[in-house]
């Protein structure tokens, strides 16, 4: 049986919610409901890469 693994990291801002930041089961990764908006002012980001960087 996999290993849970709860990932967390200090390279991404800390989301308002009570969730980690990514769960790994084996070769999987399971994140949040995390959008690609601007972490200060909640703007989206403007294109995939934009809002990838902000999720």
């Amino acid at each position: 049986m996999p290993k849970k693994e709860i990932v967390s990291t200090e390279k991404v801002t800390a989301g308002t919610a009570p969730l980690s930041q990514a769960t790994k089961l084996g070769n999987l990764v399971f994140v949040p409901g995390n959008t690609g908006r601007h972490p200060t002012n909640g703007e989206v980001g403007n294109g995939i890469k934009e809002q990838t960087k902000y999720a």
